[in-house]
């Protein structure tokens, strides 16, 4: 198909040179150099897609493709030989070992002096206000913290909600404040406060 076309346009481009084409003539060429361009491009993929088959083997899925890369990319990326303050080396342990230092020596800090931030004026809290930060816990701070809180949270599926502690306060606050108290004093809660019980629940079969 690609001889012809090209065959066709030689003819119509040989009428050319002796006499002007006919506009007839001329679409009729132009179409061929447009299915002539048909033919190659289809062509070309044509051999892209053989060439492909060609790179992969069938029947071992691949792996000697992907073999020949990976033994490719680690030649491309092996280390034969390499220049020591000037002097050439291929020996495996001398490379290993001159690599190793120029990276201990390019992340490690030589620098005997740092600067430091001792004469700087920073502004800082006043007195009072590290005293009211430090106070212990209030009960009205807590049972505003309480209030300001979605009612229907809770924290865990099971545990008690907000609404709880909102309704039972007058109750519960001595219990409440008296962790408040300990975490002040201790700096620390206890680890049971932050403890979680799974309890696997059977699913309902529906088949019965």
């Amino acid at each position: 198909m690609k001889q012809i076309l090209l065959e066709e346009i030689k003819t119509f481009e040989g009428l050319e040179d002796e006499r002007q084409l006919a506009w007839e003539e001329r679409d009729k060429r132009e179409q061929l150099k447009v299915d002539l361009e048909k033919v190659l491009c289809m062509q070309e993929i044509s051999r892209r897609q053989k060439s492909r088959s060609t790179w992969l083997k069938e029947g071992d899925r691949n792996t000697g493709f992907f073999h020949r890369l990976a033994n490719s990319h680690r030649r491309n990326n092996f280390i034969s030989s390499l220049c020591i303050e000037g002097n050439g080396t291929s020996e495996h342990e001398k490379i290993k070992d001159s690599i190793t230092q120029y990276y201990k020596k390019l992340f490690s800090e030589t620098a005997p002096w740092r600067p430091k931030l001792d004469g700087l004026d920073f502004p800082g809290l006043d007195p009072l206000d590290v005293v009211w930060l430090e106070r212990p816990f209030q009960e009205e701070e807590v049972l505003q913290a309480l209030l300001s809180m979605d009612e229907d949270k809770a924290l865990s599926p099971d545990g008690f909600s907000i609404a709880f502690y909102r309704s039972c306060w007058s109750i519960i606050k001595a219990n409440l404040m008296s962790v408040f108290h300990n975490f002040h004093k201790h700096e620390r809660f206890d680890k049971s406060l932050s403890a979680s019980f799974i309890a696997l629940i059977p699913k309902k079969d529906w088949t019965t």
